[in-house]
């Protein structure tokens, strides 16, 4: 799917990221995506081998920010923060935790978690480099 995916997006300026939660023996996207708890799972010298266009990972907190910076990834995506249906038993950080995390972190932070229209001038207001999303993007 990776690879269609990859290939449908070509020219168009869209970045395809991989999530994967265990190192891959091949990348068939533009980058990856690890997921917080996966991050010990991964090394340098992996990512190097599969040269991605970028790597991201999840944090929940601010350690893991800081932990995403130190392991040499290009950003982190924070999350929850605001209640979401597609993570309903995580609780949603806030906005004034989103903005702490986001201003102690040394890489750029892109907010997930129950992101609406109405949000997004909020979490760029709260140092967010940039937005992903799950519902935001579904009719």
């Amino acid at each position: 799917m990776a690879r269609a995916l990859t290939r449908a997006a070509a020219g168009s300026g869209i970045t395809i990221l991989l999530s994967a939660s265990s190192p891959v023996d091949r990348l068939e996207a533009h980058g990856l995506h690890i997921p917080e708890a996966a991050l010990g799972r991964w090394k340098r010298t992996e990512i190097n081998r599969l040269q991605p266009q970028l790597v991201t990972t999840s944090a929940h907190g601010p350690l893991a920010a800081m932990r995403a910076a130190m392991f040499g990834a290009d950003a982190v995506l924070v999350s929850p923060v605001f209640s979401t249906k597609s993570h309903e038993a995580r609780q949603a950080l806030g906005l004034m935790r989103f903005a702490s995390i986001a201003e102690a972190a040394p890489l750029p932070v892109i907010a997930l978690g129950g992101v609406g229209a109405a949000q997004i001038r909020r979490v760029f207001h709260a140092g967010a480099a940039g937005i992903a999303g799950i519902g935001l993007f579904q009719p």
